[in-house]
């Protein structure tokens, strides 16, 4: 075999091993064309799954998505009107009531509504009323409850708008502005509003009792101690006959009691005293008789709903701080005809109260916020919208607050925010979009927003590349690039045109969803990088070594086996460096592979074709040298073999003959003795 052109064919072979890694090595590690093709392994985010990355801005892309779905409608007239309010006080409100939207059709209809009484000529008293709304929110430690009860004191405002109900709402709003425990006032208010009639009929000679007291207090006292007591019929008939006598005759009426009161058992003590109190502190002994003997003849003290109005006016009189407007409150609220609609309301006060962390403060806001809508009729068909915007929204208070300032930009930028309106009108008459839907017009939205799609991961540095595989940019070569990728994706879109929009939701790194097996493996991307770096640079050395070694052996005539052996030794280490990097660098890949899949964030992982090609043709080449190297070993060993032995035939040979003549010389001088 002519070995002196198989070498230099195997040095060839060795040289193109060493010309591929090189590429391959210094393609990932470059940023300028047209080695930037070679990379380990690219990242396709065109279709990612935004939804689930940044749930904050599925609602938004949804809305945003079936506005693109109606006809005449491009990207760039519905992120045009978006970016047109990019720089203003608009652009977070807006995005936020999206964004909060747990019912994003709901909130679209609601939205498109209540946009039109915005840009409406009464906003400005709209503005107002919406204030005393975000105030009343501001105190509320249950924002659901809260806008329910609102709902429901609005809707009965609305329905039951008579002077003798406003008169009502006046009269209870004023009682709760003079309680210390508005709640408390509340709950007592609508236990006596839900008697019926005839009960409330039983409490107007209680109100004859109080209107001819000198103190309110001992008297309540003593008609609770009074009702509290089972009095005999007979004690009863006796009282009323000595008070009788004794005011006709003008005698002195405590001490008649008291003389009475001491011929009776310790049990009823109480209950006499109490009628002491009634007449000591009443401006009209007569009237206090009548009324007393009126409520006992007509069983009034022993009425169970009399007793359970006392304790609810009990508390109010304790939670009082105008006793005598409350009693003439109280008696009017009473003597009303519309307790259905007042208790309505009064539950619906309670239930704003009972949701608010500062009832007092909540007590102060009810009447200027009714008193806005009292002068705002217009708006109250839009309190309807409102409430159910914010029935769907995740965050009732964000939500309200956003509409607020959104209303009151809109007062002097009209021209400004109606593009966005007619968005929302479009997005409005439209079937929402489907995930699969928003899922194919992703790439353009992040294309027209300037987000790169594509990203190639090299050794040393990371490029950037446009949906169609055009670069944006490379970063400069640093110490191996990490695999971070939720770094990797917040840094690119914070540098693109959907930073303003990050912004206004603030979206912070630690908010993107990217956690998973792709984002947990990323410790393990470094090191393995840098090992196969490693057996690159191992193997471009080394197979430098045996270019030169297997150029010098070709220029002899005799290879021996001593140095086929060397050869062979140092290709079988070009083989394990180029073999160990081209799989070290397939394994990463195939784990980003694996971690994005699994994670289903829609991030499609692929290699590099170039990249991958280049190595393991580099390690095949390697390898046929290593043969091409191991045969001719085995050839020139099995021909040194052949050539010892017919050396040995030789020595042999020679021996024999030499053997032989000399048996002839031996035999010869034999014959000459004889």
């Amino acid at each position: 075999m002519n070995f002196r052109l198989l070498l230099p064919i195997c040095a060839l072979l060795t040289f193109t091993t060493f010309l591929l890694t090189i590429i391959a090595t210094s393609g990932s590690t470059s940023n300028y064309k047209p080695i930037t093709n070679i990379y380990i392994g690219n990242a396709d985010i065109s279709k990612i799954n935004v939804t689930k990355v940044m749930p904050q801005v599925g609602p938004i892309l949804t809305v945003l998505g079936s506005a693109l779905s109606a006809p005449n409608t491009t990207v760039d007239s519905i992120f045009g009107a978006l970016k047109a309010i990019a720089s203003t006080e608009a652009l977070s409100p807006l995005l936020h009531l999206l964004s909060n939207a747990a019912d994003t059709a709901t909130t679209l209809s609601s939205l498109t509504n209540l946009a039109r009484m915005a840009l409406s000529s009464s906003n400005a008293g709209t503005t107002a009323a919406f204030s005393a709304l975000d105030e009343l929110l501001t105190t509320s430690k249950n924002a659901t409850e809260l806008l329910g009860g609102f709902s429901t004191l609005v809707s009965s405002m609305s329905t039951n708008a008579t002077s003798n109900s406003s008169s009502l709402e006046s009269t209870v709003l004023t009682l709760l502005v003079d309680s210390t425990n508005p709640i408390g006032t509340t709950e007592s208010l609508i236990t006596l509003n839900n008697m019926t009639s005839e009960e409330k009929i039983q409490l107007l000679p209680v109100f004859e009792l109080f209107g001819n007291s000198k103190n309110t207090t001992a008297t309540l006292d003593a008609l609770g101690t009074i009702m509290n007591s089972t009095i005999p019929t007979s004690l009863v008939s006796s009282l009323f006959n000595s008070l009788n006598t004794s005011i006709a005759k003008g005698n002195n009426v405590t001490e008649t009691i008291t003389q009475l009161g001491s011929m009776v058992p310790a049990t009823l003590k109480p209950a006499v005293q109490a009628v002491i109190t009634l007449f000591d502190e009443t401006t009209s002994q007569n009237v206090t008789l009548s009324v007393l003997s009126t409520m006992i003849s007509e069983n009034i003290t022993e009425s169970p709903s009399a007793k359970v109005a006392m304790v609810a006016l009990t508390d109010l009189l304790d939670y009082s701080t105008n006793q005598t407007e409350l009693l003439l409150s109280v008696e009017g609220l009473a003597a009303s005809s519309e307790a259905a609609s007042s208790t309505n309301q009064l539950v619906a006060l309670d239930e704003i109260l009972s949701s608010s962390a500062n009832a007092s403060t909540v007590v102060s806001l009810v009447p200027a916020l009714e008193s806005q809508l009292a002068k705002n009729t217009a708006l109250l068909q839009y309190v309807p919208y409102l409430f159910s915007l914010l029935s769907a929204s995740k965050d009732p208070v964000l939500s309200f607050s956003s509409l607020v300032n959104i209303t009151k930009w809109a007062e002097t930028n009209a021209a400004t925010f109606s593009p966005m309106l007619k968005i929302l009108n479009s997005a409005e008459k439209v079937t929402a979009i489907t995930p699969e839907e928003l899922k194919e017009i992703t790439p353009s939205i992040l294309e027209y927003l300037q987000i790169p799609v594509n990203y190639r991961l090299s050794i040393f540095t990371m490029c950037r590349a446009h949906l169609n595989k055009t670069m944006y940019s490379c970063s400069k070569s640093h110490a191996v690039q990490n695999m971070d990728f939720r770094s990797i994706v917040y840094d690119n879109i914070e540098g693109s045109e959907f930073k303003p929009y990050m912004d206004a939701l603030n979206i912070g790194k630690d908010d993107l969803h990217l956690d998973g097996q792709l984002q947990d493996r990323q410790h393990m991307y470094v090191p393995a990088v840098r090992a196969a770096l490693a057996m690159n640079l191992l193997c471009i050395i080394i197979t430098f070594f045996l270019m030169i070694y297997l150029l010098l052996l070709s220029r002899r005539s005799v290879v021996n086996q001593k140095q086929w052996l060397v050869l062979g030794f140092i290709s079988c280490w070009v083989c394990i460096f180029s073999g160990l990097g081209s799989t070290i660098f397939s394994v990463i890949l195939n784990l980003m592979k694996s971690g994005s899949k699994k994670d289903d964030y829609d991030v499609i992982i692929s290699g590099s074709s170039p990249f991958y090609g280049l190595m393991w043709s580099g390690f095949v080449l390697a390898v046929l040298v290593f043969l091409c190297i191991a045969y001719c070993w085995w050839i020139s060993r099995r021909g040194a073999g052949v050539v010892e032995a017919e050396k040995t035939v030789q020595e042999s040979d020679s021996t024999s003959r030499i053997i032989e003549e000399h048996e002839s010389i031996i035999d010869a001088e034999k014959n000459f003795s004889r």
